[in-house]
C-alpha cells in the first residue's frame, strides 16, 4: 500500500498549475506512449514508454503485448527505485503528521488515509510520512477513486520473469527540485493543498484525459519551472539511458511528459543518431 502512494509525488510535477508554456517552434512528434529505440550500432532493440505514476486501477495497460515487450528485455528502468522513495518518506524519531496541523486539516487527512487503508496495520507508518505525499492521499481521495503506480506494476511484471529493475536518478539527486516545489514549511503546504482541494483534483482529471488519448504533446497545467524541471532530469538521464542500451536491451518507463518537446527523450535520443519510432 505505502509504495502505491509513494508514486504520487511525481504525479504533482505534472499538474500544478494552469499557465502552461511550451516549446512552440518544436515540431510536435508522434502521439504514441511507447517507442522503439533502435539504430546507431545498438544491437539489440530498446523500449521507452510514457507513464502516469498514479493511474486509476481500471485504466492501466495489462494487455500481453506489453508483458511481451517488457519479459523481451533484460532490464527494466523507472524513474526511482521503490527503496529510494521509502528510504526518504517519513518523518524522523516519534514525529506525526498530528503534530504539524491544524485540527481541520488532521481531520480531513485521516478520512483520507482510512479511505486508502481501512484498519490496515500500516496506519501508524502512514501518519509518520513527511508532508509532500500526504497531498496525493488528499487527491485520492477527493476524486474517490482506488489509484495503482504504473511503476509498480511494471516492476512486478520484470520480477515475475526475474528481470533486473532498475532507477534513472537516486532520491537524492532529485531531492533539491522536490524542496523547490515543496516549500521549507512542507504541512503549510500541505493545509493549503486540502483548502483548495477542488481545483487539485480538476487538474489531475486534466492529465488523466490527455495521457488516455496518448496526448504526449501536450504541456495543459505546466509552469515554466515545471518544464525546466523535466528538462534537467531528461538531461542528467540520457546519459544513462546510452549507456544502458549500448549494452543490452532495455525498458525504460518514465512521466509520458518526459518523451515529447524539444529536450524531451525521444528529441534527446533522436540528436544522439538513434532511429526512435512508435510502436504500435
Amino acid at each position: 500500500m505505502l509504495i502505491k502512494l509513494f508514486y504520487f509525488v511525481i504525479l504533482l510535477f505534472h499538474c500544478c498549475n494552469l499557465t502552461a508554456q511550451t516549446d512552440s517552434l518544436v515540431k510536435p512528434v508522434e502521439n504514441s506512449l511507447i517507442w522503439k529505440i533502435e539504430g546507431n550500432g545498438l544491437q539489440f532493440p530498446s523500449y521507452l514508454m510514457g507513464t502516469i505514476h498514479s493511474i486509476p486501477i481500471g485504466n492501466i495497460d495489462t494487455t500481453q503485448k506489453l508483458k511481451d515487450l517488457i519479459f523481451s528485455c533484460k532490464r527494466l528502468f523507472t524513474e526511482k527505485s521503490d527503496s529510494s522513495f521509502i528510504a526518504n518518506a517519513f518523518l524522523p524519531g516519534d514525529d506525526y503528521a498530528k503534530n504539524h496541523l491544524k485540527k481541520r486539516h488532521y481531520k480531513q487527512l485521516k478520512k483520507a488515509i482510512e479511505f486508502y487503508s481501512p484498519n490496515s496495520i500500516e496506519t501508524d507508518s502512514i501518519y509518520k510520512m513527511n508532508s509532500n505525499y500526504y497531498t496525493n492521499i488528499m487527491l485520492g481521495y477527493k476524486a474517490e477513486v482506488y489509484f495503482t503506480s504504473y511503476e509498480e506494476y511494471l516492476i512486478l511484471l520484470a520480477n515475475s520473469k526475474n528481470i533486473l529493475a532498475d532507477g534513472l536518478e537516486t532520491f537524492e539527486e532529485t531531492a533539491p527540485l522536490i524542496k523547490t516545489y515543496f516549500p521549507e514549511k512542507g504541512f503549510t503546504y500541505l493545509s493549503n493543498f486540502i483548502d483548495n482541494i477542488d481545483i487539485h483534483l480538476e487538474l489531475y482529471k486534466r492529465s488523466i484525459k490527455e495521457y488516455l488519448s496518448h496526448n504526449i504533446n501536450s504541456l495543459k497545467g505546466a509552469t515554466q519551472w515545471t518544464i525546466d524541471v523535466l528538462d534537467k532530469r531528461n538531461l542528467s538521464w540520457l546519459p544513462k539511458i546510452t549507456l544502458a542500451i549500448k549494452k543490452e536491451s532495455c525498458f525504460f518507463a518514465v512521466g509520458y511528459l518526459h518523451l515529447a518537446r524539444n529536450n524531451g527523450l525521444i528529441n534527446l535520443l533522436r540528436k544522439e543518431g538513434f532511429i526512435v519510432t512508435p510502436y504500435n
